[in-house]
Formats: structure tokens, sequence, C-alpha cells
């Protein structure tokens, strides 16, 4: 069966979506760019980028910007979310979002409450997590939250860009993004067994012209 018709038939689409997470949880943290996943897997690169921009959508992978490769354009890296020590989350329902924003427009929550709220959901989660990477087990938390995170990294800080929020178009009071804020402090809060921890340098929320971003750098 050629590879453009099994696109169209599901157990064969099911079979290549296999081997791709086979061979992106063989590469770790590391992970694949598009390329690498089409020789592995054996399959052509145009379809290795149509699985892998579908796992994407779906939360099962994260992508990042490889910055090794020399001058020019950096190439995206594909890492498997799919990590056994991490926390799941179910889903929010449109209904249940849609009440969670009401009761946020009307409690007036201020922003260091807020921030302090996400700092401690984020302990708890982490404490769930046997992950040794906290920016890794981050980005992944981050992923199942439903933040769409894209990561940029070079050699010294990583700019982490959330390409969709799953509260805040249902809400305008501010105290969402200082919750967001606090759960990005408190995966990131240093751990006895971390021999390099983060911090966020930098938080900026949304313009309008741009999607909510983070700096985070290493110390």
């Amino acid at each position: 069966m050629s590879d453009t018709a099994g696109r169209h038939s599901a157990p064969g689409r099911d079979r290549t979506r296999d081997r791709i997470r086979a061979a992106l949880e063989a590469a770790g943290d590391r992970g694949l760019t598009t390329t690498d996943v089409a020789h592995r897997v054996g399959i052509h690169p145009n379809s290795a980028r149509d699985h892998l921009t579908r796992m994407t959508a779906q939360g099962l992978t994260m992508q990042t910007n490889d910055h090794t490769g020399g001058v020019g354009r950096p190439r995206r890296r594909h890492i498997l979310v799919a990590d056994p020590g991490a926390p799941t989350s179910a889903p929010l329902d449109i209904a249940t979002i849609d009440m969670l924003a009401a009761l946020l427009n009307c409690a007036d929550i201020d922003d260091d409450s807020a921030v302090a709220a996400g700092r401690a959901l984020a302990q708890h989660r982490a404490a769930q997590c046997d992950h040794d990477d906290a920016l890794t087990a981050l980005i992944v938390d981050q992923t199942r939250l439903g933040f769409a995170p894209h990561v940029d990294h070079d050699d010294t800080t990583t700019c982490i860009t959330f390409e969709a929020c799953p509260l805040r178009a249902a809400t305008t009071t501010s105290s969402v993004c200082s919750l967001h804020r606090g759960l990005l402090d408190g995966w990131l809060e240093p751990r006895r067994d971390q021999t390099i921890s983060h911090r966020v340098a930098t938080f900026v929320v949304d313009s309008g012209d741009a999607p909510c971003h983070a700096l985070v750098t290493a110390h």
C-alpha cells in the first residue's frame, strides 16, 4: 500500500502513528526532526509532517527549535509529550469553562492571590511527576493544560510562546494571566535533586499582536 493510500486507512494511519510515537520515545528529550522521523519510520517527509502536525494539535507532541545546525533558520524538533510520570488532565468541556470564567469575572481576585494559587497548583502537580528535568516537565504539563507551548532555546535562555489559553477567551479578568504566571513559577521552584534550576525572568501577556510568552533562564 502506498503512503498516500495509508493516509485514508484508519488502521494504516494508526500503525504509522504508533511507529512515530516509538521513534520519538526512543529519542527522548532530544526529540527528532521531521526528516529524522520520516527516515526512522520509513515514510515520506510530507507524510511525517502531516502526522506530526496532527499529533501536536492533539497535545501528543511538542515542538522546539534546534539552533545547533549552524547559520540559517533553525530546524524544528518534535518531542513526545506522553510522559507516564507526569500528571494527566481530563479536558474541560465548554460549559465548565464558561462557569469557571463567570466565577472569575465576579470574584475580583487580586493578582498576588492568583499567582499564589497557580504556584500551589503547580507544586501539587509537580509532586506527582518524577521527570528529572523540571523545564521539560513544565512544558509537558503546559501542553496537557491546553496552553500549546512552542519552545525556542538558545545557550542561556528558553522562550516559551503560548499559542492558546484554555480560559482567556472566556474571561476578561487579569487573574487568569496571574494564575498562569504562578503555574510557571511553581513548576520551576528549586528542588534538592536538581543540578540546574530555572526561573521565569520575564512573562509577557498577549498584547493582541503577539501571544503570551515567558523567558526562562538557567541559574
